[in-house]
């Protein structure tokens, strides 16, 4: 896990090249994990915004959504919802894949999570004092926001469609011996 990178190179009083490092998609959630690990989240604001301001770039529907949700008040349903990503993306800062969730590594899935973590839950979520409706509302009447979750959404469901015909296909053959095993293959290699 590379967490500084060379991004450049300026000159000094001596004539000679400074290189200058800065954070890494990976360092970033690092420093956003040490930046929450303070008890009762207590963070410090500044350092915080300071943070996402600067590096919003690497994550721009969460990053760059943060002013979105204070300003409707759900800045603390985004702080927790940040801190569960950053909490669980790994647990040893060394070695990637060695989170809670080892498949939450790249921007894009850690997006992804953001806006649908405990969706399929939605109105039972283990979030305290959680009202799907006012998080659902916030979703849509943000533009970008509502097309990227009715988009995933959408894949989401043409997914499980997809799974449950495999599964209906699969307890019919099950059910019906007489079938041949063609037939079960043939479904699964022409749709």
């Amino acid at each position: 896990m590379k967490i500084l990178e060379n991004n450049c190179s300026t000159p000094t009083k001596r004539g000679t090249k400074s290189k200058i490092y800065d954070l890494t998609f990976d360092g970033v959630l690092l420093v956003l994990k040490n930046v929450f690990y303070l008890p009762d989240m207590k963070i410090d604001k500044i350092d915080f915004t300071n943070i996402i301001k600067r590096y919003g770039s690497m994550l721009p529907l969460v990053f760059g959504k943060y002013e979105y949700f204070k300003k409707i008040g759900l800045e603390n349903m985004y702080l927790l919802r940040l801190n569960i990503i950053v909490r669980g993306y790994a647990r040893s800062s060394f070695r990637k894949g060695t989170g809670y969730h080892p498949w939450l590594e790249k921007a894009e899935q850690i997006t992804r999570y953001f806006y649908l973590l405990d969706f399929s839950r939605l109105y039972n979520s283990f979030l305290k004092n959680f009202d799907p409706k006012v998080w659902l509302n916030a979703l849509r009447n943000n533009k970008e926001i509502k097309e990227y979750v009715i988009e995933e959404l959408q894949q989401d469901k043409k997914n499980l469609e997809d799974h449950a015909r495999v599964i209906t296909k699969t307890i019919s053959y099950l059910e019906n011996r007489e079938q041949v095993i063609t037939d079960i293959m043939k479904f699964f290699f022409e749709k």
